[in-house]
């Protein structure tokens, strides 16, 4: 990372969210950049940050520090215990473009995300879609007991997973903001070609704490538990309504969403992926 996008980051830190001609005016008052044009670099600044994701309104907001002290309740399944891994979605998806990114990290080894049985025929065949994993190095994994609750804690832009008891559903305050921003998402028309307008879960969360910036410091129980809370149903890392169709979800197009980010929601492109012009993030490791 950049001088310039350290330096936008803190201000993100300070602030809270901001547009991008704040953070321009911000960065030059501070000396981080000469430019002429400061909204030019503050957008070039925020294009090569790591962790710096941009609201539907326009503002931008620093992720490391909107998740910084939060502690994610999730329940453990055997499959996780055998493989010392985490599944993301849909508890853990908002962790995802951090560790991507690089921007966080484990204290006793090295984070990273697989996507299941990605490329075997059988999933194709049969429209299965891949699940995504955070692999945890093999001390934090011993933590893992199957049908125990952890807290997967991030600290100064480290993870950790902790040792977690039975957990309380969320707030009705937590829950008033989730489904009036999920309302809010969710009503936007859809793409034009029938499919229907559905919210990443990451988005979703992150909206929400836009506007109450301690809720995710405040969630009491598993994401996925909330969102059902919440009458919302999910599939992997988006999240719709109990109605949701989610059959057009194929393995090839969710394939496509899960590594190279295709975002169905807001891209505007109406074509179809292309499986041979496929670009597989760097962070996806393919078992």
């Amino acid at each position: 990372m950049s001088r310039r996008s350290e330096l936008v980051l803190e201000i993100l830190r300070e602030r809270g969210p901001s547009r991008a001609e704040e953070l321009g005016l911000e960065l030059a008052a501070r000396g981080g950049t000469r430019a002429k044009d400061p909204l030019a670099a503050a957008q070039d600044a925020l294009r090569s940050g790591s962790g710096m994701v941009e609201l539907f309104d326009g503002r931008w907001m620093a992720l490391i520090w909107a998740l910084d002290g939060v502690v994610l309740p999730h329940r453990v399944v055997p499959q996780e215990r055998e493989r010392s891994c985490l599944r993301l979605d849909p508890d853990l998806t908002v962790l995802a473009p951090l560790i991507s990114g690089g921007a966080l990290r484990s204290a006793v080894g090295t984070l990273r995300i697989v996507a299941d049985g990605i490329r075997d025929p059988a999933l194709h065949e049969q429209g299965v879609v891949p699940d995504r994993f955070l692999v945890l190095p093999y001390r934090a994994g011993r933590l893992l007991v199957p049908g125990t609750t952890v807290g997967v804690a991030i600290r100064g832009g480290t993870l950790e997973v902790l040792p977690s008891g039975v957990r309380a559903p969320a707030s009705s305050e937590a829950i008033a903001v989730i489904e009036g921003v999920a309302g809010r998402l969710l009503d936007r028309p859809d793409r034009g070609d029938g499919r229907p307008c559905l919210v990443r879960i990451d988005d979703l969360f992150l909206e929400a704490a836009a506007i109450a910036p301690q809720l995710l410091r405040t969630l009491t129980e598993p994401i996925g538990d909330t969102l059902r809370g919440c009458g919302l149903a999910t599939y992997r890392d988006l999240v719709g309504t109990p109605l949701t169709d989610w059959g057009w979800l194929d393995h090839d197009a969710a394939v496509w969403h899960l590594t190279a980010r295709w975002d169905w929601v807001d891209s505007g492109r109406h074509d179809e992926p292309d499986p041979s012009s496929w670009s597989w993030a760097d962070d996806t490791v393919v078992d």
